[in-house]
C-alpha cells in the first residue's frame, strides 16, 4: 500500500485529473452531482497529495540545508491546513509531520532522510544481497572489510554517476531514453510541486486579508 501511495502522490495532478474526465463523462442520469463539483473534488484531492508529496520530500532530505528546512515548513504549512479543511482525520503521521518533524530536521545529525522506514528496509536488502555475494569467505574480518568495500563504492556519486551513464548508453528500446526522460519527469514533479504551493500561499494570503477587512 505504501508503494501505491507513493506513486499516488507522485502522480497526482495526472491521475486526478483523469479521475474527473472519468467520472464526469460516466455520470448517470439523475447524478446528485454537478460536473464541477466533481472536477473540484478532484482537484482538491490532486492538490493535497502534491503538498504531501512536497512535504515528505523535504523532510527526506539529507544533511538538509536552511532552504531544506525552510520549503518543508511551507509545504507541510500548506498541507496540513488543506487536509483538515477537506474534513480528513489528522493521524500520529499528520500530527508528527506537522508537531515535530521540522525540528527534528534542525537537531538530528544528517537530516531525517536515512531514518525512514524504507530506507531502512532499502538497507536490509542491500545488505543481505552483498552478504550473500560474500557468503563463501571464512574469515570474518576478511568479509566484513569487503562488504564495506563495496558499499563504499557502490554508493560513492562520481560511480553512481557513471554507472547510470553506461546503464544509459547500453539501453535498447523503451529504456534507451529512461535516464533523461526520468529527469524531465522529475523537473516536471518539482514545478507542480512549487506551483501548486504557491497558489495556495496566494489564496491563504488573499483570505487572510479579506478576513481582516471585514
Amino acid at each position: 500500500i505504501k508503494i501505491e501511495a507513493q506513486s499516488l502522490m507522485s502522480n497526482a495532478h495526472e491521475i486526478f485529473e483523469s479521475f474527473a474526465e472519468i467520472l464526469t463523462e460516466n455520470m448517470k442520469e439523475g447524478c446528485e452531482y454537478k460536473k464541477e463539483e466533481i472536477e473540484q473534488v478532484c482537484k482538491n484531492y490532486a492538490t493535497l497529495c502534491i503538498l504531501w508529496d512536497g512535504a515528505f520530500s523535504y523532510a527526506s532530505k539529507i544533511n538538509p540545508t536552511e532552504e531544506d528546512v525552510n520549503m518543508f515548513e511551507r509545504f507541510v504549512t500548506a498541507a496540513v491546513h488543506v487536509h483538515i479543511a477537506m474534513g480528513l482525520n489528522v493521524t500520529p503521521k499528520v500530527h508528527m509531520m506537522w508537531a515535530h518533524v521540522l525540528d527534528q530536521m534542525k537537531s538530528f545529525d544528517g537530516g531525517l532522510g536515512n531514518k525512514r522506514e524504507d530506507w531502512g528496509e532499502k538497507q536490509h536488502q542491500e545488505t543481505s544481497k552483498t552478504r550473500e555475494q560474500f557468503r563463501f569467505t571464512k574469515d570474518i574480518q576478511v568479509r566484513a572489510d569487503a562488504m564495506a568495500g563495496l558499499r563504499q563504492q557502490e554508493s560513492h556519486p562520481e560511480v553512481a554517476a557513471h554507472g547510470a551513464t553506461v546503464d544509459a548508453d547500453v539501453c535498447r528500446g523503451p529504456r534507451k531514453d529512461y535516464a533523461s526522460k526520468e529527469e524531465e519527469r522529475k523537473k516536471k514533479r518539482d514545478e507542480v510541486r512549487i506551483s501548486t504551493l504557491k497558489s495556495w500561499e496566494e489564496q491563504a494570503t488573499l483570505a487572510n486579508e479579506l478576513i481582516e477587512l471585514s
